[in-house]
């Protein structure tokens, strides 16, 4: 399902200024594809200004480095304060947006609302969640996501999503159809490429030798990820296969988190597992792998999984959002919470020759450049902020 746009009605501003609203700056998906938005972007055309619901984190450093303003709200769940909900009114006024794109639940409702009821420029949304699982999701995001549905049909005047299943969920929630679109996430084939000597340099940090199998998997330790799984599986593979080791990467997946060791001591494979906790050096561990794989029990439109697609990685994937549509025929996709398949899908392309292998990691970066690559994605955010002010300014003029 592909955005249409209408032909632009009126001349378009010289520069068009973009003011983004996020809930806040972790290193998650929905706040690096805003970080490789802008950097992409085209600057002789846009500008654009960033708001942190919340605080400051890894990707606030990454929109600085790329020259543009970064303001931080403060807002606490625990400790509401409307008078920062002013402050934010002033901080979009003060910014004289021709378009303000917000991003994520708290972001949608928060920044709209806000924006809409000054009446200062045409609302985005962002959505980039799929499945609400209450057993999963926090109860505040539940409730914010109901809450956007209420407020969907007035509050923005587009709403992006970054997978079809989002979409899908979304409609069902009672997000009006007729002002979504979908776009989806973008990957930059300059920074994810396939590197024999990041292989070889990230394994030999390791203390892995070139021959070693690896399979790894890339995410923040949270119940959505299914990291349960992901242990399972690697016990039965690891029974039936000597030598193979996994990596896991990411925020709370180190020694330190006496729940996953509980789980990973309970399988005895302590000397399997290497936990490696959040790593900035994410081309070098896509390329040192093997496979890629992701378990999880929800996803919309994974940046891990493309990432690694990019660094020319076969990949097996749980049938989650539009896991199955980025992968295609370059990879195989197996059941959510089912250690057997995973492990199952893992074998089969460990039985693979490394030229096999090598061939299926070229198609899936292939797949990337011809369906997600970053330039092309962020021209299509272009298109749409340039169609929603013309309209915008089209309504002020009749």
């Amino acid at each position: 399902m592909r955005a249409s746009y209408k032909p632009v009605k009126v001349m378009m501003l010289s520069k068009l200024r973009v003011t983004h609203v996020i809930t806040g700056l972790k290193p998650f998906g929905a706040e690096v594809m805003l970080s490789r938005l802008i950097e992409k972007s085209d600057s002789q055309n846009f500008s654009h200004h960033v708001i942190s619901l919340t605080g400051d984190d890894v990707i606030g450093d990454v929109i600085r480095d790329l020259g543009v303003e970064v303001q931080l709200l403060g807002l606490r769940a625990s400790f509401p304060n409307p008078g920062l909900l002013l402050r934010l009114s002033n901080w979009i006024k003060k910014a004289q947006p021709d378009l303000v794109q917000t991003w994520l639940y708290h972001g949608d409702l928060i920044g709209g609302l806000v924006t809409r009821l000054n009446h200062t420029a045409p609302v985005v949304w962002g959505v980039h969640h799929s499945n609400l699982d209450p057993k999963v999701d926090r109860w505040s995001t539940v409730m914010t996501a109901r809450a956007c549905a209420r407020v969907s049909h007035w509050v923005p005047d587009r709403i992006i999503c970054c997978s079809r299943a989002s979409y899908r969920v979304h409609a069902d929630l009672g997000y009006p159809k007729d002002h979504m679109v979908i776009i989806p996430n973008g990957f930059d084939l300059d920074q994810f490429f396939p590197s024999h000597q990041a292989r070889s340099d990230f394994r030999q940090d390791l203390g892995l030798g070139e021959d070693t199998f690896l399979i790894g998997m890339a995410g923040r330790y949270h119940p959505q990820k299914d990291h349960i799984t992901f242990v399972r599986a690697a016990k039965i593979l690891s029974e039936r296969v000597k030598g193979i080791r996994f990596l896991l990467s990411g925020s709370g997946l180190d020694e330190g988190n006496q729940a996953l060791m509980e789980i990973i001591r309970g399988q005895g494979i302590t000397d399997t597992i290497h936990l490696l906790g959040h790593r900035a050096d994410m081309h070098g561990f896509y390329a040192a792998l093997d496979l890629f794989t992701l378990t999880s029990q929800g996803e919309a439109f994974p940046n891990v999984v493309g990432e690694a697609m990019a660094c020319g990685v076969p990949c097996v994937v749980t049938d989650v959002g539009d896991c199955s549509e980025m992968v295609g025929d370059t990879g195989l996709v197996v059941p959510p919470r089912n250690p057997q398949a995973l492990a199952s899908g893992w074998e089969k392309l460990y039985l693979q020759t490394p030229g096999e292998r090598s061939a299926l990691g070229m198609r899936a970066r292939n797949r990337v450049q011809k369906n997600f690559e970053l330039k092309h994605i962020t021209s299509q955010y272009e298109k749409l902020y340039q169609q929603v002010v013309s309209d915008y300014l089209n309504q002020e003029y009749t």
